[in-house]
């Protein structure tokens, strides 16, 4: 899953990560729908690397990523709680603009049609 260089921001986010994120397990922090304005999708995500400390993976490059979508025009998701963890993140071009889907995992996922989406982020953990 992937597509991210359709979005606007998309190909330098991928430059700072270094490479391509899979956003395997990463966590949806929120959702705003808004039919006026930009609908905003804020992930948390990070690097898993191949380094064991304590018993597990140790993770780097955490980032706060929103997901900016113009002029929502379909909107298919569910299982909304209280962790939302995704599978992974796929964005493909269709004839009304670009397409995002959320891998099922634990909790939201589905897709979102919107006109464009710009990718904003912002490195280190969620402020909680």
């Amino acid at each position: 899953m992937s597509g991210l260089e359709l979005a606007e921001g998309g190909q330098e986010f991928c430059d700072w990560f270094g490479v391509t994120p899979s956003f395997h397990d990463a966590e949806v922090l929120a959702l705003h729908l808004d039919r006026a304005g930009p609908t905003r999708l804020t992930i948390h995500t990070w690097r898993m690397t191949d380094k064991i400390k304590d018993g597990y993976f140790v993770l780097e490059k955490h980032v706060v990523i929103d997901f900016c979508l113009d002029a929502v025009s379909d909107c298919d998701l569910t299982g909304f709680n209280h962790q939302n963890v995704i599978d992974g993140i796929e964005i493909v071009k269709i004839p009304s603009g670009l397409k995002l889907t959320l891998g099922d995992c634990f909790g939201l996922y589905g897709s979102l049609v919107a006109r464009s989406i710009r990718i904003e982020f912002k490195p280190g953990h969620p402020k909680r």
